[in-house]
């Protein structure tokens, strides 16, 4: 899957992206997390995008955007994903 950055109290760490909506996106990492925690992925190099984590199972996490994606951040998204996903 894609890997995305993912800033937890100005650390950095990294993303497995598993699955992803306008809403959410839920994927793998070994940052240290909490539910309702507010943290920012990077979905692209230059797109910070903040996120609230709703679940977390081991190094499964779920989390949702406070702002439904724009179609375009979802079309990048989806071209990205596809080519990792080959």
């Amino acid at each position: 899957g894609a890997q995305m950055n993912l800033l937890v109290d100005a650390n950095m760490y990294v993303l497995h992206l598993k699955d992803f909506s306008a809403l959410g996106l839920c994927g793998l990492t070994g940052a240290p997390l909490a539910p309702d925690q507010n943290v920012v992925v990077f979905l692209t190099d230059d797109q910070p995008v903040p996120l609230q984590i709703r679940w977390i199972r081991r190094t499964l996490i779920g989390a949702s955007f406070f702002e439904r994606l724009s179609d375009e951040t979802m079309q990048r998204l989806l071209r990205l994903y596809a080519r990792s996903r080959k």
